[in-house]
């Protein structure tokens, strides 16, 4: 939330434009909380093709939540 979006965002501009497609994993192990802007990041992140780890009740719903928005989009 708040700071950490954009440092989070920043490293995930860098891991994605540094070579050919690599398959990036997002630990959320240690995350307690998602605002919507985090939300809207890791949604944009797995659109992309990131993989969400979570862990715990909450970011499990989140996840599959975000895994459930993402899959029922329709292509442009």
């Amino acid at each position: 939330m708040g700071a950490w979006v954009g440092e989070l965002e920043k490293c995930w501009r860098t891991a994605t434009s540094s070579g050919p497609h690599r398959s990036i994993l997002v630990n959320l192990v240690a995350v307690a909380f998602i605002d919507s802007q985090g939300r809207e990041l890791l949604t944009r992140m797995h659109q992309q093709g990131a993989r969400l780890v979570p862990s715990g009740c909450l970011m499990k719903a989140i996840v599959e939540e975000i895994e459930a928005a993402v899959s029922t989009e329709k292509p442009l």
